[in-house]
């Protein structure tokens, strides 16, 4: 009944017969990384949150600058703008699984 963000991230994957780490830090060296230029909609996108370019956060572009992924227990799962100026100033890096 809820999901961290890296768990949203595996079970999405899993839907679509495809099979990802679970935790963030083996998320972020699975795949290859993409530029940010490239991305499309299914990559993870990695940011961080207490330690600036640590893959701390992640979630699945959906296209159009949005990004889903999970958030906390008062909002389970989110959509947002990963070009708005906090998440700028939080990118990391993005992977493509597929």
């Amino acid at each position: 009944d809820s999901f961290d963000t890296s768990g949203l991230v595996q079970y999405c994957f899993k839907q679509s017969g495809v099979s990802v780490p679970r935790s963030n830090s083996s998320l972020a060296e699975y795949g290859y990384v993409v530029d940010k230029d490239e991305i499309l909609p299914g990559d993870a996108v990695f940011f961080w949150s207490s330690i600036p370019g640590t893959a701390e956060y992640l979630g699945i572009y959906i296209g159009n600058g949005m990004v889903v992924a999970a958030m906390n227990s008062s909002k389970p799962v989110v959509e947002f703008n990963m070009n708005s100026s906090y998440y700028t100033e939080h990118f990391v890096f993005v992977r493509r699984f597929y």
